[in-house]
């Protein structure tokens, strides 16, 4: 009794693995066609990352060397990415803002400036 049980055990799980998986059908639109295929690249890492951070302390050096920038600018972070600025932090009016903005513009190599300023 004991080695039918047995025997019907290691039946039942060997023909489990014999037996192939029906593909699934595939996915359709309403309509009945077959939904167009996207690819998207996968997220890779900023391959600038050095020469965007150099951009970034060619920034901190333009402000740095204005003696009317420079307090200002302490309370400002510079993000750079693929040649693209982003300045945030705080500022006291739309002056402060047009004049970190503009020099930031007067660095060779940026590409474009946002100012993200309170």
């Amino acid at each position: 009794m004991k080695r039918a049980f047995v025997l019907a055990v290691v039946l039942s799980f060997t023909s489990c693995g014999s037996r192939a998986a029906p593909d699934p059908a595939p996915a359709t639109t309403p309509n009945g066609a077959l939904p167009e295929i996207v690819e998207q690249a996968a997220p890779t890492p900023n391959a600038d990352a050095e020469e965007d951070a150099e951009l970034t302390r060619r920034i901190r050096r333009a402000f740095d060397a204005d003696p009317d920038l420079a307090p200002i600018a302490e309370r400002v972070t510079i993000v750079t990415i693929d040649s693209r600025v982003v300045l945030r932090g705080a500022v006291v009016d739309a002056a402060q803002r047009l004049r970190l903005t503009e020099a930031a513009r007067g660095v060779s190599g940026v590409m474009a400036v946002e100012a993200q300023m309170d």
